[in-house]
Formats: C-alpha cells, sequence, structure tokens
C-alpha cells in the first residue's frame, strides 16, 4: 500500500513573505523555470508467517513553469524522468528495476514502471494556484503503478496547498503552529490525517537561509465498501472478491507520522521534505477470520535537485 507519501509533499513550492517579523505561506512559481526533483520511498511490513517485505521505490520528476492562456494562469508541467523499484520478501530479492540500467527491464513487474517514464502531466492553475484543468492524468490513473499515487484528487490537492496538508490562515511567526484535518483520497479506503505544522526555526544550510517546518500527524483508515464495489465489478467472481476484502475488515491502528520540510524563502521552493509513518495494519483472514497485526514503517524524502531555465 502506498499512501500519498506521498502525504504531504510531490510537490513542495512555497514562498515565503516576511510580514510583520511573521511568515505568510503563499505559492509561488516562477514562469521559465524547471525544478529538478527526486523522491525516494522506503517502506518496511513483516507479513505474517512469510517474512518481512521490503520496498524502495524511486523517482526523477521535473517540474516546468509555463505562463497560461489565461491573464493569471499558470501552466505546470510535471515529467517523470526515471523510475525505481526495488523489492524483497524475507531477504529474496522479488523485483529490481531501473529505467536508467537496462539489464533491468526485464525483472518482473516492472512493466507499470517503465510504462510511466517519460509521462507527462499539464496542470492549469488559476491566480491562487488551485487546478483549473488536468490534463494527461486519465492514461496514467490505468497504471497500476501509478494509480497508488496519481489520482485526480490528489493531485489538486497537492497543487492547491503545495505540498501541506493546510495553509496557515494567517502569517506564522517562528514557534507558532497550525492544525489540519484533512480526508486523503484513495479508491479502495478512507483515509483521513490529523496533525499540526510548526515553522520551528531559520537556519543556514550550505550557504542557503532555510525556514524549518516541522509536521506531527496521527493517520487513521478503514475500507471503502463503495469504492471497493466499483473496483471489482458485478461479476458473480467479482462479488466473492468485494465479499473477501469486507471480511478482512482491514484498518490502520496507531498511526503516527512525523517530517520536516526545509524551504528556502530566497528561491521560494522546498529544496528537502522528508516524512517518516508508523503504523499498524490490523485485518482477518477472508479464509479462516484469523486476526493479523503488520507494523508498517514507510519514509519519503523528496529533494530539490536544481533549478534551472527551461530548454
Amino acid at each position: 500500500m502506498n499512501l500519498r507519501c506521498t502525504l504531504p509533499l510531490l510537490f513542495t513550492t512555497i514562498a515565503l513573505v516576511q510580514a510583520d517579523d511573521k511568515l505568510d505561506f503563499k505559492p509561488a512559481f516562477e514562469v521559465g523555470k524547471t525544478y529538478h526533483q527526486q523522491m525516494e520511498m522506503t517502506q518496511d511490513m513483516p507479513i505474517p508467517k512469510a517474512g518481512k517485505m521490503h520496498m524502495v521505490i524511486g523517482m526523477d520528476m521535473d517540474v516546468a513553469v509555463e505562463a497560461g492562456a489565461e491573464p493569471g494562469q499558470t501552466r505546470v508541467v510535471v515529467s517523470y524522468e526515471a523510475m525505481r523499484m526495488k523489492a524483497d520478501m524475507a531477504g529474496k530479492q522479488t523485483m529490481n528495476y531501473d529505467s536508467k540500467d537496462p539489464a533491468t527491464t526485464k525483472s518482473p513487474g516492472s512493466e507499470s514502471f517503465a510504462q510511466m517514464v517519460g509521462a507527462k502531466i499539464t496542470l492549469t492553475l488559476d491566480a491562487h494556484n488551485l487546478p483549473v484543468k488536468i490534463e494527461g492524468l486519465d492514461k496514467l490513473s490505468k497504471n497500476p503503478a501509478a494509480a497508488q499515487f496519481l489520482n485526480e484528487d490528489a493531485m489538486k490537492n497537492m497543487f492547491g496547498q503545495m505540498g501541506l496538508m493546510s495553509l496557515p490562515k494567517q502569517p506564522v511567526g517562528k514557534g507558532e503552529s497550525w492544525e489540519f484535518s484533512q480526508a486523503i483520497p484513495n479508491p479502495m479506503m478512507s483515509l483521513k490525517v490529523d496533525g499540526k505544522y510548526t515553522y520551528a526555526a531559520d537556519e543556514v544550510q550550505e550557504g542557503n537561509k532555510i525556514v524549518k517546518v516541522v509536521f506531527d500527524g496521527k493517520l487513521a483508515m478503514a475500507m471503502n465498501d463503495d469504492a471497493i464495489a466499483k473496483s471489482v465489478g458485478d461479476s458473480a467472481q467479482a462479488t466473492k472478491a468485494r465479499e473477501a476484502m469486507k471480511k478482512m475488515g482491514m484498518e490502520i491502528t496507531d498511526g503516527v507520522m512525523h517530517g520536516t520540510i526545509d524551504f528556502d524563502p530566497v528561491l521560494h521552493f522546498a529544496r528537502k521534505s522528508e516524512v517518516t509513518t508508523s503504523m499498524t495494519m490490523k485485518m482477518k483472514s477472508p479464509d479462516n477470520g484469523e486476526a493479523m497485526e503488520m507494523p508498517m514503517k514507510q519514509n519519503t524524502v523528496i529533494k530539490l535537485l536544481k533549478v534551472e531555465p527551461t530548454k
């Protein structure tokens, strides 16, 4: 399961504006620039009677900013330049794919990830940086690998709030926090995060002034019966599968999230964001009703590699 890394952070471009010794978090894109980013998500989960599952997903993304067709609009073109996927079960490798390494192109299960390389999504944003049009998502959402973390609601949330799950309603001073509660779109289950952001500190990293924001939250999940019904269809086989999934009664308990975001207020972009999620997945075996608990830990890091004029 891939939570929205997903959770807070695929695109974090936030301008920080000084206002009476406080910062007003306002989205900003610089037209004519391309932001090269790299994401890596690591997930560990022990599977009862099978062993520990370890998975690493990586991707390189280019975010090119263009002027929109209408006054006040901006076009953002997101290109997926490279994909990586490694997985092992109980220490035995089950998948090893790197789009930059031809020797791995025949790795089992790599087809879905390979199809994402070179894919583009174009978003038209209004004057408030809210998406008014999304192009290219229909093709990617049919891809099993992409569907885990790319859908229209998730993309609108990420760009509408620029990576933060909730923008503060007023300027924030150092040491101050703002709380939020948000439902996260997911095709098979209802996900909700409650938490807060804190303007923690001003730092200097590699000669750059950085504003550090700390994130803490709690995660809750329950299966979405309506979504399950739509996903499996109406055939007799689908009905049987739907009933089996309902009997599993999957839920998340002890879901805790912690992360940091390093903003460069001059560049108007996050140089690094990192979120760690720990949780316990509970379910029942559809065969015998036996209860199972699987603690899971997921860590997602997004780095800004460089910014340059769009070629």
